[in-house]
């Protein structure tokens, strides 16, 4: 930003085009706020008309011992909904109870 006046997100969208651009946008969400970037995944996962149960299952399981609990505080912010309560809307089933399990509680 010093040398060119723009933040990142804008200097990769006005450089880089594609699969180049989308790679290196992910690259500086997560850099910037990794809990919030996966927030965001999570949330486009239930979204789905069928929830993307293979990102979801690899989000939770990949991050529960990690930063979870940021996870979970940055997409109730977000979102105005708790992870927990919106896992419990979308998914149904037996994957149900297991992604509630990695997710662990309610957020109040």
């Amino acid at each position: 930003q010093r040398s060119t006046g723009q933040e990142l997100e804008e200097a990769v969208q006005n450089r880089f085009h594609g699969d180049a651009q989308a790679a290196l946008l992910s690259l500086a969400s997560v850099i910037k706020n990794t809990p919030l970037y996966f927030a965001d995944k999570l949330h486009q996962a239930l979204q789905e008309t069928e929830p993307n149960y293979q990102v979801l299952i690899r989000i939770l399981i990949s991050r529960c011992e990690n930063d979870l609990l940021s996870i979970r505080a940055e997409f109730k912010k977000k979102f105005g909904k708790s992870l927990y309560s919106s896992l419990q809307d979308a998914v149904k089933g037996d994957c149900q109870s297991a992604l509630l399990a990695l997710c662990r509680a309610e957020d109040m």
